[in-house]
């Protein structure tokens, strides 16, 4: 639903994305990088969860839910 604001990239392309949200960061793709790695399992919830939504405001709010989660990370 957002665009990234900046990408990285290798001598073979792409690597990831990065999405800025103010107070976080969110880097996605082959070789993301951060001081928070959220477990896999709390990725698959918030990503079951945002599958079943399709109004934009509930999968923002989704979305800053899922980065106060990651914030809790610290």
């Amino acid at each position: 639903m957002d665009d990234p604001c900046a990408y990285t990239v290798r001598r073979e392309g792409w690597v990831a994305d990065v999405y800025d949200f103010g107070l976080a960061v969110i880097v996605t793709g082959y070789a993301p990088f951060g001081n928070i790695e959220p477990p896999y399992e709390m990725l698959k919830e918030y990503n079951t969860k945002a599958d079943s939504i399709s109004d934009w405001r509930a999968l923002a709010k989704l979305r800053n839910e899922f980065i106060q989660a990651c914030i809790a990370l610290i």
